[in-house]
This record gives structure tokens, sequence and C-alpha cells, in this order.
């Protein structure tokens, strides 16, 4: 692969690539006179010549190939061989929003993925969903210009690779599967009912789950609050903390604790039966026994352990987050209340052990969450992101409290005080984006 190469029109030649021989023989095309050309979904016929006035680092097309290709000339590209086929690339979409109007909203955020542009290369875009011409196989977004450091409105071809940050239906995720073959992922957000039953499987994970539940109906949760006095139930589909619900059973009802806009609050439900039926759907919740997770300042804490694949495609931790519930909250979530810090500064706070047990802590924490994505890798879904949330109980044993799969929240960090390890997380899954390109 040659890297970091520009494109210059050639205004006299027609279906033709000129290269330099040094190019041409790096690339394995000394002796080639004809291939295919590819950029997106686009191919071409093309014809090779070899020209020594061309510069090593640059590659003259034809102005009808480039219309054809939908080159960019103001761009930096990689440029590779497989087989029969010269690749230009890479060509990256992020689906950003649902919503034209909210990703016009969002553009200088998502400036954030182009920051390290220079070690991407190629053509990035951003677009929502209602951007996409399913039937023309186009899209109408926006391309980031390097030069300008802007993003500039257009309608472009479908990209090598697309990253999703909102899910995707079932007809979207298809569409988009059959027509990159493999080039998109977390494709699918799994409920937290998925994951548990999927993860359950493997024996050397199922020892950090907690017993869990698909709530069916009152006497099902009344049989578990008999056994543990005490529960949590949390939407399915859940996500922030929100709707998360702590039970205890009492003689003569049952005591029920939410958060609501950031604030506890305690209710003492007398007629349980009636109350659960009329507010608790059926198959929309999981149960879960309390866990002792108040290792600080009796506040319930967690870990957020951001993990993502890297331009090798191997799983990698980068980001390790703490968060502390309010005093009296039933959940940890910084949107509820809480408070973040790096996972190291909370260990340190929670327990009174030596340096070298809080690095081994660190450590088997870390290792779960890669084991847990590698089993999820198992499946027949692409993950390339996620958020495993872990909780320490006051003998240290780990637990998997929940595996973020929808879209984790990167700002995280920012909140954390580590905004260059928000901004590597973006870059990774660029750069993971890239090696499914094939770059």
């Amino acid at each position: 692969m040659i890297e970091d190469i520009k494109i210059l029109e050639d205004k006299f030649g027609f279906l033709t690539v000129s290269m330099n021989p040094q190019m041409a023989e790096q690339l394995g095309l000394k002796y080639a006179k004809d291939r295919f050309i590819k950029f997106g979904m686009k191919t071409s016929h093309v014809k090779i010549v070899i020209d020594k006035e061309v510069n090593k680092k640059e590659l003259q097309i034809s102005g009808d190939l480039l219309t054809k290709l939908q080159l960019f000339t103001h761009l930096r590209y990689d440029l590779k061989v497989i087989n029969d086929e010269i690749r230009i690339g890479p060509f990256i979409g992020i689906l950003a929003k649902k919503k034209e109007g909210n990703l016009k909203d969002s553009l200088e955020k998502l400036k954030v993925y182009a920051r390290h542009y220079k070690k991407i290369r190629g053509c990035l875009i951003v677009f929502s969903l209602q951007g996409i011409n399913d039937s023309a196989f186009t899209i109408k977004g926006y391309m980031y210009n390097p030069d300008t450091k802007t993003w500039t409105e257009g309608t472009f071809q479908y990209p090598d690779v697309i990253f999703p940050k909102i899910v995707l239906t079932q007809k979207w995720s298809e569409h988009f599967q059959t027509m990159l073959r493999g080039g998109l992922f977390n494709k699918k957000a799994l409920t937290k009912w998925e994951v548990h039953e999927y993860l359950s499987q493997f024996d050397e994970i199922n020892q950090y789950l907690p017993n869990t539940l698909l709530y069916k109906d009152y006497n099902q949760l009344l049989q578990f609050l008999m056994v543990y006095r005490c529960a949590y139930m949390k939407p399915i589909t859940g996500f922030k903390g929100r709707k998360v619900s702590k039970l205890t059973y009492i003689d003569d009802g049952i005591k029920l604790e939410t958060v609501e806009n950031k604030k506890s609050e305690s209710t003492f439900i007398k007629n349980p039966a009636k109350f659960f039926h009329s507010n608790f759907k059926k198959n929309s919740y999981i149960i879960q026994p309390c866990l002792n997770l108040n290792i600080l300042n009796d506040r319930v804490v967690d870990f957020r352990l951001t993990i993502d694949k890297d331009k090798k495609g191997a799983w990698k931790v980068i980001g390790f987050v703490g968060r502390q519930g309010q005093s009296g909250s039933v959940v940890s979530n910084r949107s509820s209340g809480g408070k973040v810090e790096m996972g190291e500064a909370i260990l340190r706070q929670a327990f009174n052990i030596s340096t070298e047990e809080l690095d081994d802590l660190e450590k088997n924490m870390k290792t779960l969450a890669v084991m847990v994505a590698e089993m999820l890798d198992t499946s027949s879904l692409h993950f390339g992101k996620l958020a495993i949330d872990l909780g320490i109980d006051q003998d240290k044993r780990l637990w998997i409290i929940e595996v973020n799969n929808r879209y984790p929240n990167d700002e995280i960090m920012v909140f954390a005080g580590k905004p260059d390890l928000y901004e590597e997380l973006k870059l990774t899954n660029l750069l993971y984006a890239k090696k499914l390109a094939g770059f």
C-alpha cells in the first residue's frame, strides 16, 4: 500500500491512470497495461500509463474517470492493489443522525472525528438517515474538507464503510449489509436481556453475571424478592439509568426507589400486585438482585470501560472511568446526578490496598472487558465499539452490570477530565473503519 498520495486531473487522457515507475513497481504494476480501478462503490476499467514525469506521490487520472468514480482532487488518499483492482480510499461514512435538521446542528461537534484527518486520509462524510436515497444508492450529506477544516454539503455515492451512531431498523441494517458486504459495524443494538442470554452461555463469563430474569408478572417478581429481599428492575432497552427501580421486600409491601430529574424518590407500595401489573410491562424489564456496590461513602459505584477495535481489529480498552452515585441514589449515572472520575482514583479511594493490588484489580477488570467483547464477537453481529459497566462489591468480586452496545457516549472521558481520551476514541473508531475499508 502507498499512503498519502495526491490525485491530479489529466485533461487529455481517456480512462487512463498515469503514475511514476517507482509507484508502479511498488504496486506490482510495472508491466501492467490495464486494470480495474475502484473508489467507494464505483468501479471502472482503466488503462495504465507509466510516466517518469509524474511525481512519485501523485496519481494522474483522466477527467472522465474522475467523474465516473466521483473522485475529489482536494483530498489525500491511500492506494493499494488487490488482485486486478487498484483501490483508492478510504471512503468512510458516519451515519450520525436520523433527521437532516439534527445533523446540521451537530456539524461542529462532529469535527472531532476529523481532528486527526492526516492519520485517516481519504473521503470522510457525515449524513442522516433522511439523506439516504436507497433506490439511487446516493447519500446527501457533508464531506470534510481538510484544507478549510469545514464540512461541504453534497450528494455522494455509498462509501466503503458506514459507522452508525443511531439504532438501525432491520430494513436499513439489511440494506447496508447487502451493499457494503461487511463494511458496517455496530449495526444492531442488543437489549440487556439479549446480552445476558448470549453471555450466560460461556462458563468463563457466567460467573460474573448476576442472576437475571426477564420480567413476566408480579408472582415471578415476588418469588425473586422472597429469595433476595432486594432487587433491581431495569428496562431492557433503557440507558443512562432511566426508569431503573430498586425494590426492597417488606412483609406488608414493597419499597420502590427511583431517580427522577436527578432526585431520589421513594414510595411504599401497599398493593404491589396491582401496581406492577399496571406499571411494568411484561418482557420489557430484567430483574436482578441488589449487589453490595456501595464501596465508597455509602454510595453506589460502578466502572465504565470503553472498549473499541483498533486499526488491527483487536479490542482495546481506552477509557477506564469510575462513576459514583448521589447519596441515597439507586444508580451511579452522571445524568442522574452522579459524578465521574478516572477509575484508578475511585479504586484507590474505595479500597485500602497496595499499588500492586490496585494494578492487579484494574488489570483483571480490563481483561474481563476484553473477554466480554471477544465473546460477543462470536455472535453473527459485528461490533467495533462497546462500553462495559462493571461493579466491584465489598469482597472485591467483579460483576458485569451492563454491556452498552447502542452508541456508547464517549463524552464521559471529557467529564472525567480526559479530553485527550475522548479524541483517541474517535480516532480509533475511524482507524478501525479504515481497516474495514481495506486500508
